[in-house]
């Protein structure tokens, strides 16, 4: 699971730190759109692939949603989340302030879109590589999930179209968005852990 999401890119998107970058994600009040995940991993030869949907509404609200090849629902708005396995009739509920683990992939999906240019800054070495912007957690608990975060930008577009992450271990989880809709009306029922 990881990174949500979409940005309008700004003029000055090419400031070395990535800063404008970052500041043009508080744009959007809302994103919706496709996904396909392909997940890596050195345990498997072959890797993983998933397809699904995200919807974002400002401050803090996201549904990262699985609908292929299995379910799976993840929820979160503020500090509460849940997850539901609707093909197993499982479903649980997290506090994310108790829950370092699941806080950080939360920041993780969430900052694109939510997070303030400066909050990211204080929390991860920021830098641009061409239209890549590169996340490195500063946080050691952090680090030992996350190596780093590269989001590739589609400047013409102006939104992410890749988010890679790649983990301590070396797992790598690709997402390459589509149908992205910015700042449409979301059912508010669908972003209620």
């Amino acid at each position: 699971m990881l990174l949500g999401v979409l940005v309008y890119a700004s003029a000055d998107a090419e400031a070395p730190d990535g800063a404008a970058l970052l500041r043009a994600l508080q744009r959007p009040r809302t994103v919706r759109a496709a996904f396909v995940q392909i997940k890596e991993m050195r345990a498997f030869k072959t890797p993983m692939q998933a397809r699904g949907r995200l919807l974002f509404a400002r401050p803090d609200r996201l549904r990262w949603e699985y609908t292929g090849p299995y379910r799976m629902v993840f929820v979160a708005a503020g500090s509460r989340a849940s997850i539901d396995h609707p093909d197993l009739g499982r479903k649980m509920k997290a506090d994310l302030a108790d829950d370092p683990s699941a806080r950080v992939v939360v920041e993780a999906l969430l900052f694109f879109s939510g997070a303030d240019a400066e909050a990211v800054r204080r929390r991860y070495q920021v830098s641009l590589d061409a239209q890549t912007v590169v996340l490195r957690p500063r946080d050691e608990r952090a680090r030992a999930f996350i190596d780093r975060i590269e989001a590739g930008i589609d400047e013409k577009k102006g939104v992410l179209h890749t988010v890679r992450i790649v983990e301590a271990d070396g797992d790598r989880t690709t997402l390459t968005f589509s149908d992205v809709r910015v700042d449409e009306a979301l059912d508010e029922a669908l972003l209620r852990p």
